[in-house]
């Protein structure tokens, strides 16, 4: 056990809550600076932390290294634990610092837990029990972990504890490991080639991203239907969080019927601008990329792909008088408001000297300038469009704009 370590252990003990920035600060500035000697540093803080709070130091005992166990759901960062629980899923490691990530449950909670190169100890064996002594509860991204480390004890146990959690509502999840109930209520082609699924999954109460990644092997989810996500990671980014399924326990309920909020809204305004990448183009075939290839046929991942598949979308800027929305209208729309199906498409740019330009051609004055009512979901900053309706323009109302202006109609 390291010496700041050693004087946390000692500060709670004598029943207070360590602060570890001024236990560091205090013990480099005695250590470094004045070379008192590491026994006596230890002895010093924790006599003038005590003495800050009109408590007689403990003397340090042999047996006060071992804490009373605690429960998970009562853990603060900073505290230092000794605890029992199951280990649920183990990650791949991120970086060489690290022997193993997972995710570690008791009868009230579970949590994140990382092991550490330098402690020396062993991996844990999935779906095995365990005691754990002194180790310590962090905290990153408003979400607690634990951090096993040199000082910490392991010992191999056995219980029959169900270790089965409550389940959350969608619109009241925090960050850390949490279990939901909802229904898949949209799914999107991955933005990446590590991206197993994403889409939306939503409950009464709210509706959250989620996404899993393919080195999980986690079992897709099916549009519509109401899973349960055991032990899923709410994590937490720009201030949104998101769901990690990855190493979520994912149970299908085909008896569960759910009233969800769809998180489906509506703007009308006219289109000012159709950006690129509008009109007919051409995807990349690789399972799990569907990127947008160059005109060249090249992906950005996967380099050339002379066998590319086709696809319509339209990208363009809807302004509603206030603001100025990405919108995305997806195929089976384009088709509607063009009135041209995918195979035509196909044919026109196949037979013109224009090629896929020609669709750009074609469609251009039928969308600029036009007015539309289109209902979808945000998602970051895009509009993804569930519908569609051309929205003739009041002309009477446009003249009561006018008119308010001052100006002559």
């Amino acid at each position: 056990m390291s010496s700041i370590e050693t004087i946390s252990l000692q500060i709670s003990n004598n029943g207070l809550t360590p602060n570890i920035e001024r236990i560091t600060r205090d013990y480099t500035r005695l250590t470094h600076e004045f070379g008192v000697p590491d026994k006596e540093a230890i002895k010093v803080i924790v006599t003038d932390i005590c003495k800050e709070n009109n408590i007689t130091p403990k003397k340090v005992k042999p047996e006060a290294q071992i804490t009373p166990t605690s429960k998970l759901i009562n853990t603060k960062p900073n505290d230092w634990i000794t605890f029992e629980g199951k280990v649920i899923s183990v990650s791949d490691n991120p970086s060489k610092t690290v022997t193993q990530m997972g995710i570690i449950a008791d009868d009230s909670a579970a949590i994140k837990y990382i092991i550490f190169s330098k402690s020396e100890l062993p991996p844990l064996e999935k779906e095995s029990w365990y005691k754990i002594e002194s180790a310590v509860v962090d905290e990153f991204r408003g979400q607690k972990n634990i951090k096993i480390h040199k000082g910490t004890t392991i010992t191999k146990t056995e219980s029959d504890t169900s270790v089965m959690p409550k389940l959350c509502e969608i619109g009241s999840i925090e960050p850390g490991i949490t279990s939901v109930q909802g229904k898949i209520t949209q799914l999107w082609e991955p933005f990446s080639d590590k991206i197993h699924q994403t889409g939306l999954i939503a409950d009464e109460s709210g509706i959250i991203k989620f996404v899993s990644w393919k080195s999980s092997n986690q079992i897709p989810l099916e549009l519509h239907k109401v899973y349960t996500l055991y032990f899923t990671n709410a994590d937490s980014w720009n201030g949104k969080i998101s769901l990690n399924i990855s190493d979520a326990l994912v149970i299908e309920n085909d008896d569960v019927t759910l009233d969800v909020m769809n998180g489906e809204k509506t703007i009308s305004g006219c289109i000012v601008h159709i950006q690129s990448g509008s009109g007919l183009i051409k995807r990349c075939p690789v399972e799990g990329c569907n990127r947008p290839l160059t005109r060249q046929n090249f992906c950005n991942i996967h380099e050339l792909q002379p066998k590319y598949k086709y696809d319509l979308r339209l990208r363009a800027i809807l302004d509603d008088g206030h603001t100025a929305h990405n919108v995305l209208i997806q195929c089976e729309l384009c088709e509607k408001l063009f009135d041209m199906t995918l195979d035509k498409a196909i044919d026109i740019a196949e037979s013109q000297p224009l090629g896929m330009s020609e669709i750009e051609v074609i469609i251009t004055p039928k969308i600029i300038g036009q007015y539309f009512t289109i209902s979808g979901r945000s998602f970051e900053d895009m509009f993804i469009a569930n519908s569609i309706e051309n929205t003739p323009l009041d002309t009477t109302k446009l003249v009561t704009i006018i008119n308010s202006f001052g100006v002559d109609a």
